[in-house]
């Protein structure tokens, strides 16, 4: 068994209504490219070692071969072909482990689930082209439509995230795009504007506003990290809807 490809997440999260269609089931890998300000799962930033290690540890995640994640799938089939649901791959970063990726991908389509991803954008193409090539949905991020704004706001520019982008809707694999609502960062009209441009280039995929919590904060600090957002409050229903109205008169097709 220790033989059988594997990788590392941090959590396997059961009965999720929130991650694609259905009942789900979603694999959380650890690893992650950006370092969103207000990310909600910093224990996900550690890249998974390389090497042999312990088969598990709180900022690593836990160890398991392609086999054991699959098998803890199957133990909810059931509920999945009832609710129309399936397995959603999130993180951290799916796409930044492309080989367990591309495996469980493979395995679990052969068995029939529906397969969801949700991503940050960054990763390299080619690795990751087939298991991509098995997503029943994709949910894709947009955070920031300039570069130098995202860069500051999560550590990478957005170059590589909006051509994966363009690529992906070259696919046709269904495709939803996210917007974390960030005020006072990401909520200005213009990028506002600028996102609905290019969602248009995308063909107009559904386009989901997440306005911002603060459910990180506990787990930067149980970490040992400062909240980079401290004291930044949630926007307000109003605020949410100005933002939302601004994105549907430039166009978009708000999910």
């Amino acid at each position: 068994m220790r033989d059988e490809p594997g990788g590392v997440l941090f959590e396997i999260q059961r009965w999720c209504t929130d991650d694609g269609p259905g009942i789900r089931t979603t694999l959380f890998f650890q690893g992650c490219p950006l370092r969103c300000r207000w990310c909600c799962n910093p224990e996900a930033w550690c890249p998974p070692p390389a090497g042999p290690g312990p088969e598990s540890d709180p900022l690593r995640g836990r160890r398991m071969t392609a086999a054991e994640i699959v098998a803890a799938v199957e133990r909810d089939r059931v509920f999945y072909r009832r609710s129309g649901g399936g397995v959603t791959f999130s993180g951290g970063e799916a796409t930044g482990q492309p080989n367990l990726f591309r495996i469980l991908a493979t395995r679990l389509h052969n068995l029939g689930y529906h397969l969801a991803l949700e991503t940050c954008g960054h990763f390299p193409w080619e690795p990751n082209a087939q298991a991509l090539a098995l997503m029943d949905l994709v949910h894709l991020d947009l955070k920031h439509m300039d570069g130098e704004a995202h860069r500051r706001l999560t550590g990478q520019s957005n170059d590589l995230i909006l051509a994966n982008a363009l690529r992906l809707a070259e696919t046709g694999v269904p495709l939803v795009l996210r917007l974390p609502l960030i005020p006072g960062l990401n909520d200005h009209p213009d990028n506002l504007a600028e996102t609905a441009r290019f969602a248009a280039r995308l063909g107009n995929p559904p386009l989901q506003v997440m306005p911002y919590h603060a459910l990180g904060v506990g787990k930067f600090r149980a970490l040992g990290l400062a909240y980079p957002l401290e004291g930044l409050e949630p926007p307000d229903p109003g605020a949410v809807a100005r933002a939302r109205q601004v994105l549907a008169d430039c166009g978009a097709k708000l999910g």
